[in-house]
């Protein structure tokens, strides 16, 4: 599997569990782009598997960062990926008018 193929899964695989993680904090669900900067990536490779951890920002509305997060996955061989951990690092300060979203 190519750095952009799982770059793309990844990619998706984060989209879809942000919702779930910060759902004790935002009453609007956030989303992650990769192109937006200040992710990192880390891959550290086995025989068997791969294991990835993304730190993210996350984002609501226009683009307002909401926070940073690291989640951990892991890809086995037959390019399955499942989640391992995720940890909240810190929030970030909303503009007044995005406030109402905070539980």
């Amino acid at each position: 599997m190519n750095y952009t193929a799982i770059s793309i899964r990844k990619t998706n695989k984060v989209n879809s569990f942000l919702p779930y993680v910060n759902r004790d904090k935002l009453i609007y669900p956030p989303t992650f782009a990769p192109y937006l900067g200040g992710n990192v990536l880390d891959f550290k490779y086995f025989e068997s598997h791969i294991d990835v951890v993304v730190t993210v920002i996350p984002y609501v509305g226009p683009h307002i960062a909401v926070g940073k997060d690291k989640i951990k996955f892991q890809i086995d061989n037959t390019g399955q990926i499942s989640f391992k951990s995720f940890e909240h690092i810190t929030d970030y300060k909303l503009p007044p008018n995005w406030t109402y979203i905070k539980k």
